[in-house]
């Protein structure tokens, strides 16, 4: 081959190692989920997913794993059949006569000159396809091992200590912050090793499954009192069905459906479906948002072994939200919320009750509760170095969690600086959410600050002048943080690039 033939020949295999890298680590992020990819595609971020020469950075670099090794090898052998398959065909275009003498036919020339180049284009151009296939035939051995998890998992659970309490916790918003709510409230009156749960938003069955495992000897018989603590998430319908076979919950929490994930599940009635199958599996009581009208539905529509009693947001007495806190009154008592935030208080609500259901006494329960530590993932409260107040809510965004975070805004006295992303995997209800989302910023004249250029037009038109595209212009950005006084407040929504996190280090 001759030297300029050669150069290109490496620069070919060269981006097709820079691309394979790149849809790795795209499949990866999406957790190898077929679902979740072909959401991502709809976004104008997934729409480079095909054309990743241009992806900023010099490699991509996928975590190595056992199944990222797998996909590597099979992506491989699928690509290099294509190679050798484009050569094939290739010569096959070439008629006999014209091989020993190419001069004779000029017009199978090019064909034969670029023949290899031409093979290694088209291998590199279909690494998306042979990773996706490869991604499909890795899930086979992925799904036999994940079996034998749950069944060794379930099987702990089941020959385990009897008089654990088993308690499931799921729905679209607030699982985890009412998992910590519980989770404190029970440690505090029964101590730290009396509760076993899944720590942060590991709630996927398979995280699940390992807890169990990784914890064996919590399942020990004991006089002691214990609880099992699980807060589960799904993509699809069967998955919280997988986890509540495992644990066989007594008791279960729902708090609230909305419209995140719904581009996975397909409609709003299928998400509601398969939240709903952790109170079908729930043997004793299950208690719900009875103010998400989803949940009152399906309560309405359907019956359960379980008992079901709905909590709602105006049971909470004298409630008063501050900047650091929120006071309510219930059962007689005054609790002290040590989070900002009304709406954390529904999920206080559906933890209290718990524990009463548990024997637990109110004027107990408002003592735990005031001891509360300040929540780290979910709208966290700090003091900006410079003086103004910085609210972090970038563990993970839904409708109703963002729509809840502007509306504690309202405390806040000075500017308001919201900051953000585009919510995904919304399907159908992506347009009326943002819209609505950029209706109650309006509404308290924030001033937003938009990372991504997905539904800019819509928040533009909106906010007017209130409204900032940060895509290239992060200097101006900057400059507007430095102005900002002590009565001022920067909310951080969603899960932001670090560009932006890092200017308020």
């Amino acid at each position: 081959m001759p030297y300029f033939e050669t150069v290109l020949a490496l620069v070919l295999l060269t981006l097709g190692i820079r691309t394979l890298s790149w849809h790795l680590q795209c499949w990866q992020l999406r957790e190898y989920r077929l679902d979740r990819m072909r959401a991502w595609l709809h976004t104008k971020d997934g729409a480079q997913y095909f054309m990743p020469w241009f992806f900023k950075g010099l490699l991509p670099r996928p975590k190595l794993s056992g199944r990222v090794i797998l996909i590597t090898l099979l992506t491989l052998i699928s690509s290099i059949s294509v190679f050798f398959l484009s050569l094939v065909l290739i010569e096959a275009v070439i008629p006999d006569w014209c091989h020993a003498d190419l001069s004779a036919c000029p017009q199978y020339g090019f064909i034969a000159q670029w023949g290899v180049l031409l093979s290694l284009f088209l291998g590199e151009r279909t690494l998306w396809f042979c990773t996706a296939l490869a991604v499909l035939v890795s899930d086979i051995p992925v799904k036999l091992k994940k079996q034998h998890l749950f069944h060794q998992a379930g099987k702990i659970v089941r020959q385990g200590n009897p008089n654990i309490t088993r308690i499931g916790i799921t729905g679209s918003y607030g699982k985890s912050s009412t998992k910590e709510l519980l989770v404190h409230l029970l440690q505090s009156e029964f101590g730290k090793d009396a509760v076993l749960y899944n720590p942060a938003n590991e709630n996927t069955e398979v995280a699940i499954a390992r807890l169990i495992l990784a914890h064996q000897k919590f399942f020990k018989k004991t006089e002691k009192p214990q609880f099992l603590v699980i807060e589960t998430g799904a993509y699809r319908k069967g998955e919280i069905a997988t986890v509540t076979k495992m644990i066989q919950p007594q008791y279960a929490i729902l708090t609230g459906l909305n419209q995140q994930h719904v581009e996975l599940f397909g409609s709003i009635e299928r998400t509601r479906d398969a939240k709903f199958e952790l109170a079908e599996g729930t043997s004793k009581t299950v208690f719900f948002n009875g103010d998400n009208a989803y949940l009152k539905a399906i309560f309405k529509d359907r019956k359960i072994t379980a008992n079901h009693v709905p909590i709602s947001f105006q049971a909470a007495q004298n409630l008063k939200s501050s900047t650091h806190k929120t006071q309510f009154e219930i059962y007689g008592e005054k609790f002290t919320l040590p989070w900002p935030g009304e709406f954390f208080v529904h999920n206080a609500l559906l933890a209290l009750e718990l524990c009463r259901e548990l024997g637990l006494s109110p004027s107990t329960l408002a003592k735990h509760l005031n001891t509360l530590p300040p929540l780290k993932r979910a709208l966290s409260l700090t003091t900006h170095p410079q003086g103004f107040t910085l609210l972090r809510d970038t563990y993970s965004a839904n409708p109703d969690g963002v729509l809840s975070a502007i509306e504690h805004l309202k405390n806040f006295p000075g500017k308001r600086i919201f900051v953000s992303i585009p919510l995904r995997e919304l399907g159908g209800h992506a347009e009326s959410v943002h819209q609505q989302i950029f209706e109650a910023l309006h509404a308290i004249k924030a001033e937003v600050y938009w990372e991504k250029t997905d539904f800019a037009e819509l928040g533009k038109k909106v906010l007017g002048k209130n409204f900032h595209l940060l895509e290239g212009d992060i200097n101006t950005f900057k400059m507007r943080i430095k102005t900002l006084k002590k009565e001022d407040v920067v909310l951080l929504e969603s899960k932001l690039s670090k560009k932006i996190t890092n200017l308020f280090k």
